[in-house]
Order: structure tokens, then C-alpha cells, then sequence
């Protein structure tokens, strides 16, 4: 019960960094929308390649699933902060900066969060543990979204969602 509700939160978290970074991109960085569509290609270039990175880590340092997935989440913390701390607007390339490394690890918590949960499910149960699974995935992706919206219409900006993300 535990994971699944860690997992609820965290899956919104990084389901809403997917949301926004096109969100800032458009309003923020004014990138048109061929900028946009060769920027959501390169996103899902880097979450394919960040599997394969962090499978790497995970196999030179010997971590297991859970270490993993531990070290992503205070990586994306770090990225949070830096992108509530303005970096995305206060120095040239901020939004790869601060974005690539999220987007670099989408792909990889992911298939360690299902690793993870596997473990947990006890045989013969695999169906319905794997459907709740995804409904707490599919579910949390209402909130995040939710936050973005009410942050953008008080602050007039995407800024204060990276507090959020924390």
C-alpha cells in the first residue's frame, strides 16, 4: 500500500513534467511548433537512451531496482528545484538543462517502478495487482495537469509548478 501510494505521487510528478515542458516551451521560450514536434522526438530519443544509461549505472555500481529508483527521485528533485529557482529562463539552454535530465529518466523509472511492483504481487493475483497498477498511473495524470492549469492562471507562469513537483 505503501509503494502504490509513493508510486501515485511520484508518477504524477514526472506524468506532469511531460505536460509542462511543451507548455513552457510554447508560452515561455516562444518555440513554434516545428521546434516543438523536433523537441517532443529528441524528449522521446532521451527517455529510450536513459534506460539503457541507467541500466548501466545499475549494473557498474551493483544498485538495486529500489536504490534506483531512490537516486531518480532526488535527481528529479534536483531538477525541480533548479526549474523553481528560474533556471529555465535565467541562462541560455535552461530548459535543456533542467528538462533533459527529466526527460532522460521517464523511461527508466518506469521500468524499475514495474520491476519493483512485480516483486510485490503474490502469484495468482498478477491481473488484478497489474490493473490497479495502471489505474494509479492513469489516475494520478488528473492532478498534475490540475496544478499546472491553476498555477498558469494565478501566476501567469510555469515557474511555481516545479515547487509543486518537489
Amino acid at each position: 500500500l505503501l509503494f502504490m501510494i509513493s508510486f501515485f505521487i511520484y508518477s504524477d510528478a514526472y506524468n506532469a513534467v511531460c505536460t509542462v515542458a511543451p507548455l513552457i516551451m510554447e508560452d515561455e521560450l516562444e518555440v513554434k511548433m516545428a521546434g516543438a514536434v523536433v523537441n517532443a522526438f529528441l524528449g522521446a530519443i532521451a527517455s529510450l537512451a536513459g534506460v539503457f544509461l541507467f541500466l548501466k549505472i545499475q549494473s557498474c555500481f551493483s544498485v538495486s531496482s529500489k536504490g534506483m529508483i531512490i537516486m531518480m527521485l532526488i535527481l528529479f528533485a534536483c531538477v525541480s528545484l533548479a526549474g523553481g529557482c528560474g533556471i529555465i529562463q535565467a541562462i541560455p539552454g535552461g530548459f535543456y538543462l533542467v528538462l533533459g535530465p527529466a526527460l532522460l529518466m521517464l523511461g527508466a523509472i518506469q521500468s524499475y517502478t514495474r520491476s519493483l511492483y512485480a516483486s510485490f504481487v503474490p502469484r495468482g493475483q498478477e491481473s488484478a495487482m497489474f490493473a490497479s497498477f495502471a489505474i494509479t498511473d492513469k489516475g494520478s495524470n488528473v492532478i498534475g495537469p490540475t496544478v499546472i492549469a491553476i498555477v498558469n492562471n494565478i501566476t501567469g507562469g510555469y515557474r511555481g509548478v516545479f515547487w509543486y513537483l518537489l
